[in-house]
């Protein structure tokens, strides 16, 4: 989760539960990533590759080019 000082940090259970209970509800959900999540940045998309106090590890996917 973003801490608002430009650090990540981990959320204990307690945190998570009504962030992840909100997307599941379909209720928007600001600074939560999970790894595996897919996040799309000024028209690219990216998979979550780890999180660390440090920042998010994004791998770029590739476009869905249509001929």
């Amino acid at each position: 989760m973003d801490d608002g000082r430009g650090r990540m940090r981990m959320l204990s259970e307690a945190e998570a539960k009504p962030l992840i209970e909100n997307e599941f509800q379909g209720l928007p959900v600001d600074h939560f990533f999970r790894v595996g999540e897919t996040v799309e940045l000024k028209g690219s998309k990216f998979r979550v590759k780890s999180i660390s106090p440090k920042g998010l590890k994004l791998k770029l996917l590739p476009r869905n080019l249509e001929s």
